[in-house]
Protein backbone atom coordinates (compact mmCIF):
# COMPACT_ATOMS: atom_id res chain seq x y z
CA UNK A 1 0.00 0.00 0.00
CA UNK A 2 2.57 2.30 0.90
CA UNK A 3 4.68 1.67 -2.37
CA UNK A 4 1.38 2.19 -4.26
CA UNK A 5 0.99 5.73 -2.41
CA UNK A 6 4.14 7.31 -3.01
CA UNK A 7 3.56 6.34 -6.76
CA UNK A 8 0.71 8.19 -6.56
CA UNK A 9 2.42 11.44 -5.64
CA UNK A 10 5.62 11.29 -7.20
CA UNK A 11 6.30 12.55 -10.81
CA UNK A 12 6.73 9.80 -13.25
CA UNK A 13 7.54 11.09 -16.29
CA UNK A 14 10.81 12.98 -16.84
CA UNK A 15 8.53 15.57 -18.36
CA UNK A 16 6.60 15.88 -15.02
CA UNK A 17 9.87 15.68 -13.04
CA UNK A 18 11.16 18.91 -14.93
CA UNK A 19 8.04 20.93 -14.92
CA UNK A 20 7.63 20.61 -11.09
CA UNK A 21 11.03 21.61 -10.60
CA UNK A 22 10.53 24.89 -12.67
CA UNK A 23 7.04 25.59 -10.80
CA UNK A 24 9.58 25.67 -7.16
CA UNK A 25 12.25 27.82 -9.06
CA UNK A 26 9.88 29.91 -10.87
CA UNK A 27 8.25 30.38 -7.44
CA UNK A 28 11.17 30.78 -5.18
CA UNK A 29 12.11 33.80 -7.63
CA UNK A 30 9.05 35.34 -7.37
CA UNK A 31 9.05 35.56 -3.80
CA UNK A 32 12.55 36.75 -3.43
CA UNK A 33 12.01 39.18 -6.36
CA UNK A 34 9.66 41.41 -4.07
CA UNK A 35 11.25 41.61 -1.15
CA UNK A 36 14.62 41.72 -0.49
CA UNK A 37 15.06 44.20 -3.53
CA UNK A 38 13.65 46.61 -0.57
CA UNK A 39 15.94 44.77 1.74
CA UNK A 40 18.83 44.44 0.05
CA UNK A 41 18.71 48.39 -0.52
CA UNK A 42 18.24 49.02 3.28
CA UNK A 43 20.86 46.81 4.26
CA UNK A 44 23.26 49.11 1.75
CA UNK A 45 22.20 51.94 3.05
CA UNK A 46 23.25 50.67 6.81
CA UNK A 47 26.46 50.31 6.04
CA UNK A 48 27.18 53.25 3.78
CA UNK A 49 26.13 55.21 6.42
CA UNK A 50 28.17 52.63 8.99
CA UNK A 51 31.33 52.99 6.78
CA UNK A 52 30.89 56.79 7.12
CA UNK A 53 30.33 56.91 10.68
CA UNK A 54 26.72 58.18 10.71
CA UNK A 55 23.60 57.21 12.14
CA UNK A 56 21.63 54.81 9.62
CA UNK A 57 17.46 55.80 9.35
CA UNK A 58 14.86 53.65 11.23
CA UNK A 59 12.80 52.86 8.72
CA UNK A 60 15.87 50.79 7.20
CA UNK A 61 16.64 48.96 10.45
CA UNK A 62 12.46 48.14 10.25
CA UNK A 63 12.82 47.14 7.06
CA UNK A 64 15.66 44.34 7.85
CA UNK A 65 13.56 43.65 10.49
CA UNK A 66 11.20 41.97 7.84
CA UNK A 67 12.40 39.01 6.42
CA UNK A 68 12.88 35.74 8.83
CA UNK A 69 16.26 34.88 7.50
CA UNK A 70 18.57 37.54 6.29
CA UNK A 71 22.32 36.29 6.50
CA UNK A 72 24.48 38.79 8.60
CA UNK A 73 21.50 40.80 10.12
CA UNK A 74 22.05 40.30 13.73
CA UNK A 75 26.02 40.88 13.70
CA UNK A 76 25.31 44.48 12.44
CA UNK A 77 22.71 45.24 14.54
CA UNK A 78 25.21 45.16 17.41
CA UNK A 79 27.79 46.90 15.24
CA UNK A 80 25.18 49.33 15.03
CA UNK A 81 24.30 49.51 18.97
CA UNK A 82 28.61 49.27 19.54
CA UNK A 83 29.75 52.44 17.14
CA UNK A 84 26.39 54.62 17.30
CA UNK A 85 25.68 54.09 20.76
CA UNK A 86 28.46 53.05 22.62
CA UNK A 87 26.41 50.31 24.11
CA UNK A 88 27.40 46.27 24.17
CA UNK A 89 27.10 43.59 26.44
CA UNK A 90 23.87 43.77 28.97
CA UNK A 91 22.45 46.80 27.67
CA UNK A 92 18.88 45.44 25.55
CA UNK A 93 16.03 45.81 27.89
CA UNK A 94 14.53 42.43 29.05
CA UNK A 95 10.94 42.54 27.91
CA UNK A 96 9.04 39.05 27.57
CA UNK A 97 7.19 40.41 24.81
CA UNK A 98 6.84 39.33 21.29
CA UNK A 99 7.26 40.92 17.84
CA UNK A 100 3.66 42.86 17.71
CA UNK A 101 3.84 44.10 21.32
CA UNK A 102 7.43 45.14 21.47
CA UNK A 103 6.73 47.45 18.59
CA UNK A 104 3.67 48.37 20.29
CA UNK A 105 5.89 48.79 23.57
CA UNK A 106 8.62 50.76 21.85
CA UNK A 107 6.13 53.09 20.33
CA UNK A 108 4.95 54.23 23.46
CA UNK A 109 7.50 53.83 26.37
CA UNK A 110 9.46 57.15 27.63
CA UNK A 111 12.97 57.05 27.22
CA UNK A 112 14.08 56.67 31.02
CA UNK A 113 11.49 54.07 31.71
CA UNK A 114 13.66 51.95 29.46
CA UNK A 115 16.91 53.17 30.76
CA UNK A 116 15.05 51.79 34.45
CA UNK A 117 14.53 48.31 32.83
CA UNK A 118 15.94 44.99 33.77
CA UNK A 119 18.84 44.48 30.78
CA UNK A 120 20.06 41.24 29.46
CA UNK A 121 22.95 40.76 27.45
CA UNK A 122 23.03 41.72 23.17
CA UNK A 123 24.20 38.12 22.54
CA UNK A 124 21.39 36.14 24.10
CA UNK A 125 19.05 38.42 22.59
CA UNK A 126 16.76 37.49 18.82
CA UNK A 127 17.13 39.85 16.28
CA UNK A 128 13.90 41.12 16.36
CA UNK A 129 14.49 42.35 19.97
CA UNK A 130 17.67 43.69 19.40
CA UNK A 131 16.27 45.92 15.68
CA UNK A 132 13.29 46.99 17.76
CA UNK A 133 15.55 48.61 20.35
CA UNK A 134 18.04 49.76 17.56
CA UNK A 135 15.12 51.15 15.84
CA UNK A 136 14.07 52.93 19.16
CA UNK A 137 17.18 54.44 19.60
CA UNK A 138 17.50 55.64 16.19
CA UNK A 139 14.00 57.03 16.48
CA UNK A 140 14.79 58.97 20.42
CA UNK A 141 18.08 60.76 18.21
CA UNK A 142 16.23 61.91 15.58
CA UNK A 143 13.09 63.51 17.68
CA UNK A 144 15.89 64.89 19.98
Amino acid sequence: RLENLDARTKPTSRSEKASAKTKTKSSIAERNQTLPKKVGAALARIRRSMDKDKRPKSSDIETILKPKRLSGRKNLLQEILLKCFGMRGKCVPDLHLDEDDSKKFYASVDYLDVNHMDKKFVTSCSVHEIGQFVAYKLRQDDDS
